[in-house]
């Protein structure tokens, strides 16, 4: 175990912890930690990141603090620091949301819709995501020249639009029932905030829509989408050029999963931007029209 009861009860303000973890990938780690002050969890982050990148990852939990907005919020060290370092490693802590990822069904997705709007209306945050598709695009160019992908990948990529002239707000970045938490009360809350920040707001509107809507299967759950994106518009006013290249949002997105790290290429990431290519207009029907 990389922490222990000793070190949380040195470094935050509980006690009596009882620590379980959750899930290790490499070097990261995540632990839930019940106290007698409650439930909460430990991240360990990748030490590849920063420290400078990890304080941004958890000053958006510091942000929510102050704001009406439903998410976790972080637990300070007890020297009031956001995170703690540890063999080189950055550690910090976040309240427990009790739940269950949400079912994926248009009563939801509308639910995700209306909490994605809301946290575009947020006001004040003022630091930018790391997110961006200046850095995305060459990392992908560069994957497909590693792992010798078809050609058409590359000219997809390279058609992709200039993202960073489109409207900007707060954004999550990974924005989906997998990064999402239903509370008993039906509430939904978006978890896993890394990353997040001042951003193209229609990139977060682009992930669901071929990496979620369009099913492993090749079949496109339309009234999953309509629910997201008319919760969605129902708030937030889109412009016609934001509208106009929401596919172009979540083809960046399929694309990027297409060969999203070392591992190589994901066939069936590959066959579903071909298959949402091949049908775009039935896609299209699903998102906000421009006037």
């Amino acid at each position: 175990m990389l922490i222990n009861a000793d070190f949380i009860t040195q470094n935050w303000p509980l006690t009596n912890p009882i620590i379980e973890l959750l899930k290790k990938s490499g070097e990261r780690a995540v632990y839930k930690v019940r106290a007698d002050e409650g439930v909460f969890i430990f991240k360990i982050a990748d030490p590849a990141k920063s420290e400078a990148t990890v304080l941004k990852d958890t000053q958006i939990l510091r942000f929510f603090e102050g704001v009406d907005y439903p998410a976790p919020r972080l637990l300070l060290s007890r020297e009031g620091t956001n995170y703690m370092l540890h063999d080189g490693k950055c550690i910090y802590a976040l309240s427990y949301l009790e739940g269950n990822e949400p079912e994926s069904n248009k009563e939801n997705y509308a639910k995700l819709g209306e909490v994605t709007a809301r946290l575009h209306s947020l006001q004040g945050y003022t630091i930018p995501t790391d997110f961006t598709t200046e850095v995305e695009i060459p990392t992908m160019l560069a994957r497909a020249k590693k792992f010798n992908m078809n050609a058409h990948y590359t000219e997809l990529v390279k058609a992709l639009p200039d993202f960073s002239r489109f409207p900007t707000c707060l954004i999550h970045t990974d924005i989906g029932s997998h990064n999402s938490i239903q509370l008993p009360n039906g509430e939904i809350v978006l978890v896993d905030w890394d990353d997040a920040g001042i951003g193209t707001r229609i990139l977060d509107l682009g992930f669901p829509l071929i990496c979620d809507f369009v099913t492993k299967e090749l079949v496109f759950e339309k009234d999953r989408a309509k629910a997201f994106y008319g919760a969605y518009c129902s708030i937030i006013t889109l412009t016609d050029e934001e509208k106009g290249h929401l596919f172009d949002a979540g083809l960046f997105y399929a694309l990027s999963y297409t060969i999203f790290d070392d591992s190589g290429i994901v066939e069936g990431q590959w066959r579903k931007v071909l298959w949402a290519i091949e049908h775009k207009d039935e896609i299209l029907t699903a998102l906000p029209a421009q006037r």
